[in-house]
């Protein structure tokens, strides 16, 4: 024993134990709240409580409010998703991805009854109105989305994969978000201008349905996500409550939507505009098309227009929606802003000039790669559209084996090196095949199949051996730049 001190070894386990002993000590007491017995917990005085109980019951009062007028909507092409009472006589609004394709949809009320609706859409804001022939239906009110800030509490209700009537609480995370580059339009089919931000959880299957404010009112059309696995990662977008009234009331009255153009491209004030421009609001001019109504009139890039036919315009939508109302061949009178000085500029408006190539996703022809000259880190997000109808083992299936219809092949190294991406590239899609009706497109990269990864041809190989014909399965594209990535789901129905 002496011999074990004289070494130093013994005074350093008798050290060793009691700085162990001081550090349990320490650590029983820093974790006391944590093993207290319940009597000793901190409680909640009653006014706290009161807090917790008047907020959810708010809560749950706006939500009764909202979900009378929140429907289902099956699209026979195996697309599913959400809507809204619009109108009272029958006339409810989702998305143009939600029901393009057909002329007519079942929707599903919130007391169960169905009804067939036929079908009237705009492609170029992605809305669409859906007439039944039902009576006395609670529409939901819509508010002022200009009047959303970022912060504001948001819920969103809808029929996340296949779920009716869910719903989920969040915030408006930010407004103004637009995706106009060539590349985002290709993947979305069609530009957004001016969205919603939301991390209220949205889903496939959400696409149509209502984004609530705290008065119960709707703020916007929830429509696509941004997420790196096809599910909710808090980055969500709804367009805004202003635009669907506008175009669903086009589309009730007339049945279609017809622009006026003008010939610029408008956009929302920028903090620093603000205060050099000494102007609060209005949408200003970004560019000018050449020989354009705008251009002959004498409208500049930066001007900034305050009023059309003495309307305010407080930014980039009510422009945009000014020209709904305003059809080719009107003359509108705006009011702007030049160099801190006010002017008039009368401007007769035109028709639309005819688009040079296809832009939707549903328009491109095959044997493009929608995933080449992308600038660099630019994140392309996805609309969700279709969701499974039901599981694969609700019904009886066959010895038949399933078939996709595609011709798939692994990514090149260079596609691997520009691309971080692990998944195959569909290099062609046989005619009349399930691929090419659930719109399975050339130049796709698909990375699942349900929930089974997919790296290589032969693993898509494999995955097929388990269906058969008549089960569906979820089919997840992706788009990877930079390690940001974004998804798209569709349903396959072999």
């Amino acid at each position: 024993m002496g011999r074990l001190f004289r070494s130093g070894l013994g005074w350093a386990l008798i050290a060793g134990v009691a700085v162990g002993a001081l550090g349990t000590v320490l650590f029983f007491n820093s974790k006391r709240f944590a093993l207290a017995a319940p009597s000793e917990l901190p409680a909640l005085s009653a006014a706290e409580t009161d807090v917790l109980a008047t907020l959810d019951s708010a809560v749950t009062k706006l939500t009764e409010r909202l979900v009378p007028s929140v429907v289902h909507i099956r699209n026979p092409r195996g697309s599913e998703g959400s809507g809204v009472v619009f109108r009272g006589d029958g006339w409810i609004v989702s998305n143009a991805h939600v029901v393009e394709g057909a002329s007519q949809v079942k929707v599903t009320f919130n007391d169960g009854r169905t009804a067939d609706g036929k079908v009237y859409l705009d492609d170029m804001s992605d809305i669409a109105v859906v007439k039944v022939d039902r009576t006395g239906l609670e529409p939901a009110h819509f508010a002022d989305s200009e009047l959303v800030k970022p912060g504001q509490i948001a819920i969103a209700i809808g029929s996340p994969l296949g779920f009716e009537q869910s719903v989920t609480f969040g915030h408006v995370s930010a407004t103004g978000r637009t995706t106009n580059n060539p590349a985002a339009v290709y993947a979305l089919g069609r530009p957004y201008f001016d969205m919603i931000q939301t991390d209220a959880a949205i889903n496939p299957g959400n696409s149509g349905g209502p984004l609530m404010n705290s008065r119960g009112e709707v703020i916007g059309i929830n429509t696509y996500i941004a997420s790196s696995n096809g599910l909710s990662a808090g980055v969500g977008f709804a367009i805004q409550s202003n635009t669907v009234k506008v175009v669903a009331e086009q589309l009730i009255s007339t049945g279609k939507v017809t622009r006026g153009y003008v010939g610029l491209i408008p956009a929302n004030l920028l903090g620093y505009e603000k205060q050099e421009k000494n102007v609060q609001s209005g949408a200003i001019i970004r560019e000018v098309s050449p020989d354009s109504p705008a251009s002959k009139a004498g409208l500049k890039a930066g001007d900034v227009v305050t009023e059309l036919n003495s309307i305010p315009i407080r930014g980039e939508m009510d422009f945009r929606n000014a020209m709904i109302l305003n059809k080719p061949g009107a003359n509108v009178t705006l009011k702007v802003i030049r160099d801190g000085k006010p002017l008039s500029i009368n401007v007769k408006l035109a028709e639309r000039p005819a688009e040079p190539a296809p832009t939707t996703r549903n328009q491109r022809r095959g044997g493009e790669n929608p995933f080449g000259d992308l600038p660099d880190g630019f994140d392309i997000p996805m609309p969700f559209d279709r969701v499974p109808n039901a599981p694969r083992d609700s019904g009886p299936q066959t010895e038949q084996p399933a078939k996709l219809g595609v011709e798939v092949r692994a990514l090149t190294p260079d596609e691997q090196k520009a691309l971080p991406v692990k998944g195959v590239f569909v290099a062609s899609v046989q005619p009349g095949s399930p691929a090419e009706r659930a719109g399975v497109k050339p130049g796709m990269i698909i990375t699942r199949i349900d929930s089974r990864k997919i790296e290589l041809p032969a693993d898509l190989t494999d995955a097929m051996k388990q269906y058969h014909a008549g089960d569906s399965a979820l089919l997840t594209f992706g788009k990877y730049q930079k390690n940001m990535q974004s998804i798209m789901t569709i349903t396959i129905q072999f």
